[in-house]
């Protein structure tokens, strides 16, 4: 049960937790009924319910993003309803948060960024007389890859990003900066981790492991993989880097 529980991808448990928290807001507003109470105003029962999912997905160990979602969302439809903005709005600002948010939904792994203080690290750690392939796993908006393009001539550089939206960004971005990168949209599990020479990493510790099963059966010896803030588990690694001072964005690296 306990390990069916842990499957659960996080939105499922983000909604469970909206649901209860409306559950236990409504009964506060029929017990202040019965009880002959105040009954709080509205505006405060949507505080109260955003508070309390919140806390149920901190007690359900979802990541701090998840409870800022929970936390803003019965306002955010509260304030909508205010405006009385048209329903296509809805479906819109549905299909766009889907765009951005689809691996979330398909893997649980949010959109992490990287930023210049981590490409400067990355920078340092790459060949700088050879020629070498590099991939970024869950690329994001393309920041990195494109970074380091126009710094390694002899690079050849790739970026994997499933969710749509920050993938069709990468490629016009790319496109604007004449094309040296390859971003394609697919599922990193998909890839074979052999032809490269630097993989990177920025992903979530929900798939830490899976990403180091993958890493132990395709890399080739003498290839380098880097991951930001989330460690290998079980595993030492090489060497670790702090990119800002920051025990949250420590760079860390295992040698083939």
């Amino acid at each position: 049960m306990r390990q069916a529980w842990h499957r659960l991808p996080g939105w499922s448990k983000g909604l469970l937790a909206q649901a209860l928290a409306w559950a236990a807001a409504n009964s506060i507003v029929v017990l202040s009924t019965i009880q002959a109470w105040t009954v709080p105003d509205s505006s405060w029962l949507i505080l109260i319910q955003g508070l309390l999912a919140a806390l149920i997905c901190h007690l359900f160990g979802l990541q701090r993003w998840w409870l800022i979602i929970s936390l803003l969302f019965s306002p955010a439809i509260s304030l909508a309803q205010v405006f009385m903005l048209p329903s296509w709005v809805y479906l819109w600002a549905f299909i766009l948060s889907l765009t951005f948010f689809w691996s979330v939904i398909y893997r649980g792994a949010p959109l992490y960024l990287s930023g210049p203080k981590t490409w400067a690290t990355v920078t340092e750690l790459l060949p700088k007389d050879h020629s070498f392939r590099f991939i970024d796993l869950g690329s994001g908006l393309g920041g990195l890859a494109l970074n380091l393009s126009r710094q390694y001539p002899n690079g050849e550089f790739h970026g994997v990003e499933f969710a749509p939206g920050p993938w069709l960004i990468s490629k016009l971005r790319n496109r604007l900066a004449g094309g040296r990168v390859n971003f394609f949209r697919q599922d990193y599990r998909k890839l074979d981790l052999g032809s490269y020479d630097v993989v990177f990493v920025f992903l979530t510790p929900m798939v830490m492991q899976e990403i180091a099963d993958k890493a132990r059966a395709e890399m080739r010896s003498g290839s380098l993989l880097l991951s930001l803030a989330f460690p290998l588990p079980g595993i030492k690694p090489d060497f670790t880097l702090n990119t800002n001072g920051n025990e949250g964005h420590l760079l860390y690296g295992w040698r083939a």
